[in-house]
């Protein structure tokens, strides 16, 4: 494998794994932290991760985190 290939499998598993943390958190500043943790993940080549977390354990999402949703699956297409 060649070391691009590496990175984004690994930015795409930190991805899904942080996006699973913060779809477990509640409400607070931990949440807002894993939310700006995210948007650099999803700049840094992450997008894909978090849209196969979005689609596999966010079904029925809630409004207050939708604008990390749409901004991942931006980043991806």
């Amino acid at each position: 494998m060649t070391n691009i290939r590496i990175y984004l499998l690994l930015i795409n598993i930190l991805g899904f794994t942080l996006y699973l943390f913060y779809y477990l958190l509640k409400l607070g500043i931990f949440k807002n932290v894993f939310k700006v943790l995210l948007h650099i993940i999803g700049i840094g080549g992450g997008a894909f991760g978090m849209v196969l977390a979005i689609l596999i354990f966010d079904r029925d999402s809630a409004k207050e985190g939708l604008d990390l949703k749409v901004f991942s699956c931006l980043l991806y297409t």
